[in-house]
């Protein structure tokens, strides 16, 4: 039998944000005030910023785009400090609306504009997107950076220039070093069967065509299955070379060109990512057998892997660390806090933190993980945050009274309707978990407790559409018509945000007293959940003649 290590549970969720842009206030520096030119043209200033480590100042980036209609504007997320890409901290996002530019600017052609984050005093990341596609992804910056970019849409390049111009430049071609690499790899796809053929004859016929072909620059796909394949496939994803990986030229080229402290940072990064690929691996195709245990205590225990002193400043080395972790605590049995006390104060700290991140509505005491977590990590900020995310996501809270938007555009507080157990559905439109959980779980639930006033049942979605949220709720798909369907219209919602609802659909269940009982954690079995609504209301009954 298969066992998977779900070490990341997003499986069955959407993310919001991953298809829908945010919007928000954004920096449009007039050209007097264009701090790209202000500190010279490139190799002026050789490696330096504008400012130093602990000295607060924005980071600004001059774009051009030649030329495609539809971009109109550009996404720009700053992340300071960074954790983790998809949950905690949160980044500063800003809608950059592009202009036509001129040919006294040297922009004829191109649309442009510029972005200037707020201060930051230390290390930060930097995203760059249009819609679903990314330009720049989790770049590394330092106070005072500028640059000046140009998205060569009919050439297909991307350039860079003005001070900071080699820093995102080394970063650029580590990305497409990365992406190579994985690119000059076969794909895989893991299947139930070792001897897959598809589902239908068409798929046969494709397979058989591709095993067939006799080419040294077609690319097919190998097919992995449970047992001896997949442990095999492992030896040879375990078997590579790490330190010939190309990315490490490209940072050897960069000496002298870029700070050493800057480089030693992107090279934790690189480190940290290829070593979570293969653990990543390793949890994807894990059997609960003799064999996967073994290899596991040999290639990935086994395995020193020192831990740069750059590791805290980087955006994937930690990742690759809990992952490590995640894993040991699954296979021994061992909590994970345990496992982290070789770590260096602030990496154990960030490593930590993303556990409880990823993982607190999945444990049974969230509030004592919360309590242990913050006893234990001293970072300040990595501590803030955590403390911060306890404070909303407490069990045992009240409510929050941040206003929503019911369909008569009436704001209503979740926290007035005490007097009433409520299990409340949080959903995103075209997210297909949302109506799959919908179908199966929720709807029938609701249909069992129609006669009974007690409990009501409250379904909020995350629309900046009104018409498009009201026809979704009229399709039947994600919510129950006659209930009482809310809208966290936005981006940003400060209730969405307060409670960290950022993957769908999450679920909420609030006592009569307006006291969070459960976040994220019910039943996944209808007749489950019933019990255990009829039991939170049964508890908190006596409190009624308060």
């Amino acid at each position: 039998m298969k066992k998977h290590l779900f070490t990341c549970f997003l499986a069955s969720l959407c993310l919001y944000g991953s298809t829908l842009t945010a919007q928000s206030k954004g920096a449009d520096s007039p050209p007097d005030k264009d701090l790209v030119y202000q500190s010279g043209f490139p190799g002026q200033e050789s490696f330096r910023s504008s400012a130093s480590l602990g000295e607060a100042a924005p980071v600004v980036v001059y774009v051009e785009t030649k030329r495609i209609e539809s971009v109109d504007s550009l996404l720009f997320q700053l992340w300071d400090p960074y954790l983790n890409e998809n949950d905690l901290p949160l980044p500063e996002v800003a809608q950059l609306e592009l202009s036509q530019g001129t040919m006294y600017d040297g922009s004829r052609a191109t649309m442009r504009g510029q972005w200037e984050s707020k201060p930051i005093s230390g290390y930060g990341r930097l995203s760059l997107r249009f819609n679903k596609f990314t330009y720049l992804d989790r770049f590394l910056v330092e106070p005072g950076d500028s640059v000046r970019i140009r998205l060569d849409f009919v050439n297909a390049r991307m350039l860079f220039s003005g001070p900071a111009a080699e820093k995102f430049r080394v970063q650029y071609e580590l990305a497409n070093a990365y992406e190579n690499y994985r690119y000059d790899q076969n794909p895989t796809m893991f299947t139930g069967d070792s001897d897959y053929w598809g589902y239908s004859t068409e798929d046969s016929l494709s397979i058989l065509n591709i095993k067939n072909q006799q080419s040294s620059i077609r690319r097919k796909m190998e097919f992995v299955s449970p047992g001896p394949v997949g442990l095999s496939h492992l030896e040879n994803i375990f078997s590579m070379d790490i330190s010939s990986h190309p990315g490490f030229d490209i940072l050897d080229f960069y000496q002298g060109k870029v700070g050493e402290d800057f480089l030693e940072i992107l090279r934790a990064d690189l480190i940290g990512r290829l070593h979570f690929d293969q653990v990543f691996k390793f949890s994807t195709y894990y059997m609960e057998d003799s064999s996967h245990r073994e290899f596991f205590q040999e290639k990935i225990l086994g395995k020193n892997i020192p831990i740069p002193a750059a590791a805290k400043h980087s955006a994937y080395f930690p990742e690759y660390i809990y992952q490590k972790l995640a894993i040991e605590s699954a296979l021994s049995k061992e909590p994970f806090r345990h496992l982290l006390g070789h770590l260096p104060q602030e990496v154990h700290d960030q490593v930590y933190a993303i556990y409880i991140i990823k993982n607190y509505r999945l444990f049974k005491n969230s509030n004592r993980q919360f309590e242990l977590a913050l006893d234990q990590i001293q970072t300040p900020w990595v501590k803030e945050e955590i403390n911060r995310l306890y404070s909303a996501q407490g069990i045992g809270q009240t409510i929050s009274e941040i206003p929503l938007v019911d369909r008569q555009g009436n704001e209503i507080s979740l926290n007035s309707l005490q007097g009433k157990t409520l299990l409340i559905s949080f959903w995103l439109p075209g997210c297909q978990f949302s109506s799959n959980a919908y179908q199966s779980l929720i709807k029938p639930t609701e249909q069992y407790f129609t006669e009974d006033e007690d409990i009501e049942f409250v379904y909020i979605s995350h629309d900046r559409l009104p018409e498009r949220w009201n026809n979704n709720i009229e399709s039947g798909n994600y919510s129950t018509e006659e209930s009482l369907n809310l809208n966290a219209p936005g981006p940003p919602h400060p209730f969405m945000e307060y409670y960290n609802i950022r993957y769908f659909p999450t679920f909420m269940v609030v006592d009569k007293d307006g006291t969070v009982q459960n976040i994220g954690n019910i039943p996944d079995l209808s007749e489950e959940l019933i019990h255990y609504l009829e039991s939170i209301n049964a508890e908190s009954k006596p409190n009624q003649s308060k």
